[in-house]
């Protein structure tokens, strides 16, 4: 079975270290030229009916969720929101112990709240096996700060590119709380040249395409960026490698709220595509808390047996190291929010390929 925890959106590199470039501001058509945006992921992901949740549809509606009072009685202030929820965790310090602490006080103070987030809150803000030397992305744990969703049908979708004949139709799908803002999150996954130490990276070579950073606005006057890289990647025998040619764009929908897609076009691969949604979380005065991040994500390899394990390890590592990364950068600069929601961040590109 192929152990496929390289094939993430964030990706390692294991070029020589090279000075980071900025993007260079392009009209939103020959963004496109890098980017067939028939690859991005309709909203309506799981049809009307099925029993596989939408989790993108079910953290945006957490993300922001509001649990007022069902009487008159006096309640804690910090169970006023999911985002005050959050802060109170926060304030409590880190590590489970304290999360787990705090669980208990809410679903003392309000069952009715508790029985809303139970089904998410714990594994979302339990995470202490993803900071130990134990973390390992094959293993699906309560404590790695990932929370897996159930896969749903790519065929179901309406997007004619989504629907390419050949390979595995799973669509996996995942959430992640990250403390940081989206400029941090989006430095350390621009950060290539930092990944060959994250847990799973195990590339040939990987880089970023010379001067295929750019940026700019889209024709509905919204930020975007977009860039490719190239990985290649050894297979256990009797396969010898692969290579893919990855596209990415980071721009805003029509929710207001920034979104990562990928796709691939390589011929060793059926097919590749994915997106991150951003979703800031603010308590009820207004204050940032943290980023819950929804990832969906698929691929297959033409004549590999790349499983739907090797896909799940490949979304949680790729999740979880990203996560790890941009905490720690963010917690650097003091951990104050530069950009949370509705604008692309100009971070530097590191790993771009020298000659």
């Amino acid at each position: 079975m192929l152990r496929a925890a390289s094939l993430l959106l964030g990706i390692s590199t294991l070029l020589p270290a090279a000075s980071p470039v900025t993007p260079r501001e392009v009209p939103w058509t020959r963004a496109k030229e890098r980017f067939d945006v028939a690859w991005i992921l309709p909203d309506a992901r799981v049809p009307a009916g099925e029993e596989t949740v939408d989790l993108l549809a079910a953290m945006k509606a957490l993300h922001a969720q509001r649990f007022p009072a069902k009487s008159d009685a006096d309640v804690p202030a910090w169970t006023q929101s999911f985002g005050d929820i959050l802060q109170a965790l926060r304030a409590d310090g880190t590590g489970d112990a304290a999360a787990i602490r705090r669980m208990r006080k809410l679903r003392a103070a309000r069952p009715d709240v508790w029985k809303q987030v139970r089904t998410w809150l714990p594994q979302l803000v339990r995470d202490d096996l993803l900071t130990s030397g134990d973390w390992d992305p094959d293993d699906d744990e309560d404590d790695d700060g990932v929370f897996m969703g159930e896969p749903f049908d790519r065929d179901d979708l309406s997007a004619p590119a989504w629907r390419k004949p050949g390979g595995t139709s799973d669509v996996h799908q995942a959430a992640c709380l990250m403390w940081c803002d989206l400029a941090a999150l989006k430095e350390a996954e621009n950060d290539y040249a930092a990944y060959p130490d994250h847990v799973g990276a195990d590339y040939d070579e990987i880089w970023a395409f010379p001067d295929s950073y750019v940026c700019g606005v889209d024709e509905d006057q919204r930020p975007f960026s977009a860039l490719k890289i190239r990985f290649v990647q050894d297979l256990p025998f009797p396969y010898s490698n692969f290579r893919c040619d990855l596209s990415i764009l980071n721009r805003v929908d029509d929710d207001g709220h920034v979104r990562c897609d990928i796709h691939s076009k390589s011929s060793d691969f059926y097919w590749l595509a994915g997106q991150d949604a951003y979703l800031p979380v603010r308590a009820s005065d207004g204050a940032f808390v943290a980023l819950l991040v929804v990832r969906v994500y698929g691929f297959d390899l033409r004549s590999v047996p790349d499983g739907d394990g090797a896909r799940q390890t490949a979304l949680r590592g790729s999740l979880g190291n990203l996560k790890r990364r941009a905490e720690a950068l963010y917690a650097a600069r003091g951990g104050e929010p530069i950009c949370v929601d509705g604008d692309v961040p100009r971070v530097p590109l590191s790993g771009v390929k020298t000659k």
